[in-house]
C-alpha cells in the first residue's frame, strides 16, 4: 500500500469510529495520522500498512485498558484483518 492509501484508509477507520458516536476511538485515530503528517508536534511515522497495524494495535491496548467496549474497534479490525 502507497502512503496515500494508507491514509485514506486511517480516514475511513476514523470514519467508522465516529459513526459509532465513539469519539475517544476517533481520537486515538487522529492522533495516528497527525504521526503520519508530523502535525501537532508528533514524532514522525512512514505512513506503511505495517506502521498502520502497530499504532492501531498500541491505541486498542489502551483504550481496553478502562474496561470499555467500543463497538467501532471490531470493524476496525475486520478491516485490517481483511486488507
Amino acid at each position: 500500500m502507497s502512503g496515500e492509501e494508507v491514509e485514506n484508509l486511517l480516514y475511513d477507520l476514523k470514519s467508522i469510529s465516529v459513526q459509532f458516536q465513539e469519539y475517544e476511538v476517533a481520537a486515538r485515530l487522529r492522533a495516528i495520522e497527525n504521526s503520519f503528517n508530523k502535525r501537532h508536534g508528533k514524532e514522525y511515522i512512514e505512513p506503511t500498512y505495517e506502521n498502520l497495524v502497530i499504532e492501531i494495535g498500541k491505541a486498542m491496548e489502551e483504550l481496553s485498558k478502562n474496561g470499555q467496549i467500543y463497538r467501532s474497534v471490531r470493524d476496525i479490525k475486520l478491516i485490517l484483518l481483511l486488507n
